[in-house]
C-alpha cells in the first residue's frame, strides 16, 4: 500500500472515466438498451482501469528504483571525495582483489591504476598530474567523473576511465560498498520554496494581467470576479517587486 498515492488514483479513476465515455459512445451504436450499454462501458472502463493501476505502479517502481539507485551512486561519489586518497585507493584495491602501492597507485591484474576522487569532475590538468610521474605507467583511472577535455586527453595517452557508476558495480559485486554515512542535504522549507518563486521578472507580468481584469470588471455584468481575481494579481505583483528586490 505504500506505493498507493493519491495523485495515481486520481490518474487512475480519470483514465476509467475517458474510458467509460469513449466505450459508452462506441457502445450505444450497436447496443440498443440503455442499461446493458452502460453496464459493458462499466466494465470497460474496471478493465482499462485495472490495466492502468498495473502499469502505472510498475512504472512508478523502476522510477523509484532508477532514484534510489542515483541516490547511492551521489552518496558513493561524496564518500570517496571525503576521504582521504590513501583510504580510497586502498578501498579500490580491496575490491578489485589488488595491492596497494602508494599514494593514490594501486596494481592490479591489469597494471597499474591510478585513485583520484574529487567533488568536481577531472580537468585537463589533473590527467596532466597524473601523466608526469615517470616511475608508473598508468593504463587505467579511477574517479568520480572527468571533463570532456580530460577525457580526450586521458584518451590519447591509452588511459582508460572508471567512473562512479561501474566503481559502484565493482564494489557492490565483490561486496565490498562502504557505508556511506553522507548528511542527508536539507530541503527548502515551505516560505523559501515561494519566495523562490517571486521574482522580479513576474513583476510586469502580474501588474499586467491584474491591471486587464480590474479593467474588464468596469464592462461587465458580473464584475466581483475580476475585481477579486485583479486585485490578488496586483497584490501578488507588489510582493513580488518586494520579495525579489535586489541588493
Amino acid at each position: 500500500m505504500k506505493r498507493m498515492t493519491l495523485a495515481l488514483v486520481s490518474d487512475c479513476i480519470f483514465f476509467m472515466l475517458c474510458t467509460f465515455l469513449t466505450a459508452l459512445a462506441v457502445i450505444r451504436f450497436y447496443v440498443r438498451e440503455g442499461a446493458l450499454a452502460i453496464s459493458l462501458a462499466v466494465m470497460t472502463a474496471l478493465a482499462a482501469g485495472i490495466l492502468c493501476l498495473l502499469f502505472m505502479l510498475r512504472r512508478r517502481e523502476k522510477l523509484m528504483e532508477s532514484i534510489a539507485g542515483k541516490r547511492a551512486l551521489e552518496k558513493l561519489a561524496i564518500f570517496l571525495a571525503t576521504t582521504d586518497c590513501e583510504s580510497a585507493a586502498k578501498l579500490i584495491a580491496d575490491a578489485l582483489n589488488g595491492t596497494y602501492v602508494r599514494g593514490n597507485c594501486i596494481l592490479t591484474d591489469r597494471g597499474h591504476a591510478y585513485v583520484l576522487f574529487r567533488a568536481e569532475p577531472l580537468n585537463a590538468d589533473a590527467i596532466a598530474d597524473i601523466l608526469k610521474d615517470r616511475e608508473h605507467i598508468f593504463g587505467t583511472l579511477y574517479c568520480n567523473s572527468c571533463t570532456p577535455a580530460a577525457e580526450r586527453l586521458a584518451s590519447r595517452f591509452g588511459i582508460e576511465i572508471v567512473a562512479t557508476a561501474k566503481i559502484y558495480a565493482i564494489m557492490k559485486s565483490a561486496g565490498k560498498l562502504p557505508e556511506c554515512d553522507i548528511p542527508e542535504e536539507k530541503k527548502n522549507g515551505l516560505f523559501k520554496k515561494i519566495k523562490g518563486r517571486f521574482t522580479r521578472k513576474l513583476c510586469p507580468a502580474l501588474f499586467f494581467s491584474g491591471l486587464a481584469l480590474l479593467t474588464f470588471s468596469m464592462f461587465t455584468f458580473y464584475p466581483v470576479y475580476y475585481v477579486v481575481s485583479g486585485s490578488i494579481l496586483m497584490l501578488l505583483s507588489a510582493l513580488s517587486l518586494l520579495v525579489g528586490q535586489s541588493s
